[in-house]
């Protein structure tokens, strides 16, 4: 039986149904509550197995509770019991920067510990341990790097701003598209460094919209910054998601731990 996927981002929600562990083709969709989200999965396929979700927010992603969601505050609450109640199917509910996290999981050949680092509107963060385990915070909730400040001359030093879809268009605008986009190889390749320090990847793997298009023009700068800050023994691979939709598939990931 197939389940249903979504990953509700800062600017947009997508869906996807999973049938036999393989995630099929998105779809965009509006979501603003948890009726939408059932609404859609109803509609989507018969006989449904269950759902994952994976959204922006501050998420407790063992129970599936959305304290605070910014982007969409109707999924505020105890949104997994409110789904599973209505449609009658198990439901997981992950924050968005770990479910990249377990999709980076599924990277062939790829080394834990990692940290996963989407980049689209706004930066979310996941980080998987030694074993493959989700690490996270003291709170139980997920990662939240938005707030962090860069040493750098963009207008918002911000990383959500500076590292998100903002900063990098700041930087083609001031820069030009090839100048520019080398910047923020360069800003981005210095809180990777800074990363390091804290988390000791030996991977560091990179999603969402920014790395997908641009992934090529930046990581020529984004090395070369790393290996300048970084000494040679503590440097971690940095590669891009080969996932098109990698919220999604963490979304199937995360159902298959937790469900089976």
């Amino acid at each position: 039986m197939p389940i249903v996927v979504f990953d509700v981002g800062g600017s947009s929600a997508r869906m996807a149904v999973v049938r036999g562990g393989v995630v099929g083709a998105s779809r965009r969709v509006e979501v603003t509550d948890a009726s939408s989200l059932v609404r859609h999965a109803s509609a989507a396929t018969r006989g449904l197995r269950g759902v994952a979700v994976s959204t922006a927010g501050f998420v407790d992603s063992e129970r599936g509770r959305v304290r605070l969601s910014r982007a969409v505050p109707g999924l505020e609450g105890d949104l997994a019991r409110r789904l599973t109640s209505d449609l009658g199917c198990p439901t997981v509910v992950v924050n968005d920067g770990e479910a990249h996290a377990y999709a980076a999981g599924r990277i062939p050949d790829v080394d834990h510990g990692l940290v996963a680092i989407s980049l689209g509107t706004s930066v979310g963060l996941g980080v998987l341990d030694a074993g493959g385990r989700p690490l996270r915070p003291c709170s139980g909730e997920n990662w939240d790097v938005g707030d962090w400040r860069l040493d750098t001359r963009a207008s918002e030093r911000e990383v959500w701003w500076a590292l998100g879809s903002q900063g990098l268009a700041e930087v083609e605008r001031s820069m030009g598209e090839d100048a520019g986009r080398a910047q923020y190889g360069y800003r981005l390749g210095g809180w990777i460094a800074t990363l390091g320090v804290v988390f000791r990847p030996r991977t560091v793997v990179l999603s969402g919209g920014i790395a997908r298009a641009h992934w090529n023009r930046f990581a020529p700068a984004l090395h070369e910054e790393l290996a300048a800050q970084t000494p040679e023994a503590a440097r971690p691979q940095v590669v891009a998601s080969p996932f098109e939709e990698a919220g999604l598939v963490g979304a199937a990931v995360a159902f298959a731990r937790r469900v089976g």
